[in-house]
């Protein structure tokens, strides 16, 4: 949509791609942020590295006091 002229797009910068008449222009606010998920089998073994990971997001929630929120799915 963008290309085409008809709208404007918030992106991570690892996802975008080089148009013609298109460009980037990178966020300049540090209190700028998204929201990502993890979805993960229940009663499934977490590998150590599966552990580090939800401790490096946890970490990095509380350097930048936002809790960090779990919610519950049924699938």
């Amino acid at each position: 949509m963008v290309a085409a002229g008809t709208g404007v797009s918030v992106v991570p910068e690892m996802a975008v791609e080089e148009r013609e008449g298109c460009r980037f222009v990178p966020l300049a606010d540090d209190s700028a942020y998204r929201r990502v998920g993890i979805v993960q089998l229940k009663q499934h073994f977490r590998s150590r590295v599966h552990r580090a990971f939800l401790e490096h997001l946890r970490q990095g929630q509380e350097q930048r006091d936002v809790p960090l929120r779990f919610k519950r799915v049924a699938v």
